[in-house]
This record gives structure tokens, C-alpha cells and sequence, in this order.
């Protein structure tokens, strides 16, 4: 059994989608990974539109997103100021690793709460390839969820 789960996880970290998946080995760092075929029985993964879930309300203009193909899902804890260091200088170095920018398409700041929402790649003919959904409070928790995939909008 154990050869089977290590088998999994190394194939899983191979993907060249998983760009993160080091970071769960981050000092101060939990991390969760949901793969392309779980993503289809949550609401990414398609059921969105049944459950009314696929319309937001975003400065005064309507968001409504038409279809995730989702390919997975990593998702990223720290709740020390040591492991949130840890964690945002991992995705810098991964993402100048990688020749990425972070484009940020949503920002909402209030009492040292924080929230972005951010994409590697710009946003071309009504798509995002991969979404970066960041929390933060204060400088001792931060959430780092990465969807990678096609989001229509």
C-alpha cells in the first residue's frame, strides 16, 4: 500500500500542471491536493450552474462564469508568520522559476484581511488558464488555493 500511494504522489508532482506541488514540503506549510477526476464531482468540476452558483456580483458588474474544466486543485495553508514567509517566498521562486507573472484580477482589502484573485497567464477571449485565489489576515495566516484549468467567463 505505501508503494502505491508513493507511486501517486510522485506521478501527481511530475504534472506539469502542479507547479506548487513543492510547496508542500514548506516548513509551516498543510497543503491539500484534489485531482482532475475529484474536481468533476464538486461544484469546479461542472454541477456550478445547476446549484446557481455560477453568477457573482463584482463592483457593480455582473461575473458570470460559463464552464471550469478543471485538471486540480492545491491548496495551500500557513497560520505562522514563519510558514507565510516560507509559503510567498516559495511561489515567488516558483513563479520566476517557471517565467511567470501573476496578473491580479480582484483585490479586496479590509482590516488587515486580504483577498486576490490572480492568474499566471491574461485573460484571452473570455478565458483564464489557472486561477490563484489568495486570503490572507495580517501577516500570520495566508491561503494560496491554485485551480488549473479553463475558467469561461
Amino acid at each position: 500500500m505505501a508503494l502505491l500511494v508513493t507511486a501517486v504522489g510522485l506521478a501527481a508532482q511530475d504534472s506539469p500542471k502542479r507547479i506548487f506541488a513543492d510547496l508542500a514540503k514548506v516548513k509551516g506549510v498543510t497543503s491539500t491536493y484534489i485531482s482532475g477526476d475529484m474536481m468533476k464531482y464538486t461544484i469546479a468540476g461542472g454541477i456550478s450552474k445547476r446549484a446557481g452558483l455560477s453568477k457573482f456580483f463584482v463592483n457593480g458588474s455582473n461575473l458570470n462564469i460559463q464552464e471550469i474544466k478543471a485538471e486540480g486543485l492545491d491548496l495551500f495553508t500557513a497560520d505562522t508568520a514563519e510558514g507565510v514567509k516560507n509559503l510567498r517566498n516559495g511561489i515567488k521562486e516558483i513563479m520566476k522559476k517557471n517565467g511567470k507573472e501573476l496578473t491580479v484580477l480582484m483585490e479586496v482589502n479590509e482590516d488587515g484581511n486580504h483577498v486576490r484573485i490572480m492568474s499566471p497567464e491574461a485573460v484571452k477571449d473570455g478565458v483564464i488558464h489557472d486561477l490563484i485565489i489568495e486570503t490572507s489576515e495580517e501577516d500570520n495566516q495566508l491561503t494560496i488555493v491554485y485551480l488549473y484549468g479553463e475558467i469561461t467567463l
